[in-house]
């Protein structure tokens, strides 16, 4: 496991290395926050960004929420990790949230092949095997299932910016301008659901990732 403040986040730290000496601890102000669910979803924007051989990864759910999260991660040769392993660190984070009430989750990323990669699902072929296998069992431990959409990035979308620019904060890089006007695009490509697996209870509550 990694400690991130005081809360464990179930990680097995041969998996997943991380340095969270700088990141914040998530508190709890109110029992479920309105503004980060829609129609009983908690949503949630993943980004990675890359400078050298540092790779970042954020989380964003809107301004000032617990769960927002920006880190460098350790041991990730390439954005292309970097992206899968924020929406695990993402899904990780909501588990470990004490305010999180089983609610059915919708992760959006800009990164396409993870998407169509979980769309095909297990076994998978590809680098990064592990690492998706990973995100694929955290996804099937959430009572409700997860919904991977992907975003258009750089297109207006608020939940995309906000996650990009916290990804390239914390590896001092510069704000990126949107690439494309609002509304070009549609908002979501692409979309698939991962549905809890039938012992979904045991790896929920389970310290062990």
């Amino acid at each position: 496991m990694f400690l991130l403040g005081n809360s464990s986040f179930c990680l097995a730290p041969q998996e997943l290395s991380i340095d969270v000496s700088h990141a914040p601890e998530p508190r709890v102000t109110q029992k479920i926050d309105i503004n980060g669910r829609t129609n009983g979803e908690q949503r949630v924007y993943t980004d990675s960004s890359q400078r050298g051989d540092q790779v970042s990864a954020a989380i964003f759910v809107e301004r000032g929420h617990q769960l927002n999260l920006s880190l460098i991660l350790e041991n990730t040769d390439s954005s292309t990790l970097g992206e899968i392993r924020a929406a695990r660190v993402a899904l990780e984070r909501i588990r470990c949230w004490p305010s999180y009430r089983y609610q059915h989750i919708v992760l959006r990323t800009d990164h396409l092949n993870i998407v169509q990669l979980l769309k095909r699902g297990p076994p998978f072929k590809c680098y990064y095997k592990k690492d998706m296998e990973h995100l694929y069992n955290a996804a099937e431990s959430f009572p409700k299932g997860v919904t991977f959409e992907r975003v258009y990035g750089h297109n207006g979308n608020v939940g995309n910016e906000e996650a990009d620019s916290m990804a390239r904060s914390v590896l001092k890089l510069p704000f990126r301008s949107r690439s494309r006007p609002p509304g070009m695009y549609p908002e979501i490509s692409k979309r698939v659901r991962i549905n809890p697996a039938k012992d979904w209870a045991e790896r929920f509550y389970s310290t062990d990732s």
